[in-house]
């Protein structure tokens, strides 16, 4: 299914909506969400302000916040435990707190 995600914009028809192929998404491991601010049940999609009061609030819970990746996407949000892409592939497991 990313692969054929990631086609989009590239060799099929519709925008880009994704820079991983299969295997390179977080996403694809369960440990990662997008989000958008809502206010008063209204989507802020293009309200940079409420994106970075979200990822200050999922950092503050302990997650990678992608509005500070060099690439940012900052809907984006995850917890890997510290794993790395390849050790997801690999099958380890996400450490969890108690």
């Amino acid at each position: 299914m990313q692969d054929a995600i990631y086609a989009q914009g590239r060799t099929k028809p519709g925008p880009k909506v994704t820079n991983a192929k299969g295997g390179q998404s977080a996403h694809q491991f369960r440990c990662a969400f997008d989000f958008v601010p809502t206010v008063n049940g209204k989507a802020m999609w293009n309200d940079a302000k409420a994106y970075d009061t979200c990822g200050k609030i999922a950092e503050a819970l302990g997650f990678e916040w992608g509005g500070r990746y060099t690439n940012v996407d900052k809907p984006h949000c995850q917890f890997t435990g510290g794993l790395t892409m390849a050790d997801l592939r690999a099958g380890k497991e996400i450490p969890c707190k108690p």
